[in-house]
């Protein structure tokens, strides 16, 4: 494993608050920034998944003879060279850019900003195998020092899709024409979908690469065998969770006593009931069983407080599911909260992304609605904590409701309430045919998950809270065989969308963590939004779509 100092300074690094103007990591540099932050050798220090802008000036940023407007990292229309925007903080970048009178200020240009990423890494050989799943896609890649630190040495990669060009004279006068329009948006466009389609590939191999790179330090690291082999356990606060029931005739103190020696912060040994394993349950399930006490002392209730990306959780472990394996998925989905976000939780367990998103956003509210009474009151009291560290304005930002989530969204729907970001762990039932326990029979469809009648429900009651750009974190489970492209949970996603009048538009879809939930079986999220326009395209809206909240034309 990397040094402490590097494990540090990557803990800092990514437990800052977002210092952009908008808040967050662009929405299509998420993905890619989760793989490179699911590697404990590698984090990301800043990124920009590519825009276009116009400025005015000499051209060189962060300087006073240099401004810019009209800043799109989405696709464009032609509403973006013909129409006013008063929506502009800069008055001069308010007027439609093409339009035949003459403005003031000078040249006009046009500028596209390629992909462009910095990664911090641990040594020589995790910038190496970085490197090189970058170099098959980008040109500009290489080190921006060569003197590797204790807590490593700085990657750049920058794309190769860059635009400069003026659209108007130093006089103020338009060099294009009406007619020119189509062939501008469809030139901005073209580079938008070229830097797309690159940020994949690179993520697509950067993943294989890391898996294989991991893979060859974790058997570098294991060396010669320890006595009973090596354990394996999560630390969830002060508690020690085996990944396994004990085995048959398994010493269970001796067990407790190498994971307490392992790690002075343990103060309690627990392993699951026979039968099950950490991951065996659903997607915000509860243990079915209790799980038996090993070592450390007795504790009941078994309730732990687990410090992640430096917030407080309190976790009943015995009434609530909860996985440190899936903090990396947890920050990810954080880092792509926007200033001023309405953020809904569903399913929200005791709080993890919810108390992330409130406590390291600039979000407006979240809201996390679950119906476990105990889970609730440890978000409860894990808000109190957040009080005292952050202070009422965090605190307050965050509203728990312990209620039925088809309930709650059907009463929110009836308000006209929307949401800009919904996570939401798809509920399992009988008739969902998910063979997370690895058992092939099922009596009811003989399918293995994809949304299945429950989820159907739930999925149609959350689609009349959205909005065109709203983004959902939609959580499903997948054999192995359906990644990385998980077809059938899109199919389901599509069918739906398709059923109540829109687009399902895809952002993200990959494994959550890195653990299987049982034999071949794995999380997944699939991030996807209704609209594939930008906030600036007047056809923004999906055909049939009604109207909701801040949607609503303003008197």
């Amino acid at each position: 494993m990397p040094c402490a100092a590097f494990a540090n300074a990557k803990e800092q690094a990514l437990t800052k608050c977002d210092k952009s103007s908008a808040g967050r990591i662009d929405p299509r540099a998420v993905s890619v920034c989760g793989a490179v932050n699911d590697s404990a050798w590698l984090f990301t220090l800043s990124s920009c998944s590519g825009r276009c802008y116009l400025w005015r000036g000499e051209g060189v940023k962060a300087t006073a003879a240099f401004s810019r407007g009209r800043v799109s990292h989405d696709r464009v229309d032609a509403a973006y060279f013909l129409a006013a925007d008063a929506r502009e903080e800069h008055a001069s970048f308010a007027a439609a850019p093409l339009g035949a009178e003459r403005t003031d200020g000078g040249a006009l240009w046009l500028r596209f900003e390629p992909f462009i990423l910095h990664v911090r890494c641990a040594d020589a050989a995790a910038a190496n195998a970085l490197m090189r799943s970058a170099r098959t896609v980008f040109k500009n890649v290489g080190l921006q020092s060569a003197n590797f630190t204790a807590d490593g040495v700085c990657v750049a990669i920058v794309g190769d899709e860059g635009l400069d060009m003026p659209l108007r004279d130093e006089d103020g006068q338009s060099l294009f024409r009406d007619r020119h329009v189509d062939w501008l948006t469809a030139l901005v466009n073209d580079k938008h979908d070229r830097n797309w389609a690159k940020i994949a590939r690179f993520e697509a191999d950067l993943r294989a690469a890391l898996a294989a790179f991991e893979a060859a330090r974790e058997d570098d690291d294991d060396g010669a065998p320890s006595a009973g082999g090596k354990l394996r356990y999560d630390a969830v606060g002060d508690v020690a969770c085996l990944r396994r029931p004990l085995r048959d005739g398994e010493d269970g103190a001796a067990v407790a006593a190498r994971a307490l020696a392992s790690n002075a912060k343990l103060r309690v040994v627990v392993a699951p009931a026979a039968g099950q394993t950490l991951a065996s349950g659903g997607a915000a399930c509860a243990p079915s069983e209790p799980f038996a006490i090993l070592g450390g002392g007795k504790r009941s209730p078994l309730v732990t407080t687990h410090k992640e990306h430096d917030v407080a959780i309190v976790v009943d472990l015995n009434s609530c599911f909860f996985s440190p394996r899936l903090a990396t998925e947890r920050l990810r989905i954080s880092k792509a909260v926007g200033r001023g976000e309405r953020v809904l939780c569903l399913f929200a367990g005791c709080g993890p992304e919810a108390l992330l998103i409130a406590a390291k956003t600039a979000c407006e509210r979240v809201v996390a609605v679950e119906s476990n009474a105990v889970a609730t009151a440890c978000l409860a009291r894990s808000r109190q904590t957040l009080r005292r560290s952050k202070g009422d304005r965090v605190a307050d930002k965050l509203e728990i409701v312990t209620d039925d989530a088809l309930l709650e969204l059907r009463r929110r729907a009836d308000s006209g309430e929307t949401f800009d970001r919904v996570t939401c762990p798809r509920p399992k039932g009988r008739r969902d045919g998910d063979r997370v326990d690895g058992d092939a029979d099922d009596a009811d469809d003989g399918g293995d998950g994809g949304g299945g009648p429950d989820g159907a429900l739930f999925l149609r009651a959350l689609l009349p809270l959205l909005t065109p750009t709203s983004v959902v974190h939609w959580t499903d489970f997948a054999a192995d065989r359906e990644l990385p492209d998980c077809a059938r949970t899109r199919a389901f996603l599509e069918r739906e969308c398709a059923a109540f009048g829109a687009g399902c538009h895809v952002l993200h879809c990959a494994r959550a963590g890195t653990s299987s939930v049982a034999a071949r079986q794995y999380r997944v999220t699939v991030d996807f939004r209704l609209g594939d326009a930008g906030p600036r395209a007047p056809s923004v809206h999906p055909h049939n779509l009604p109207l909701r909240g801040t949607q609503r034309p303003r008197d």
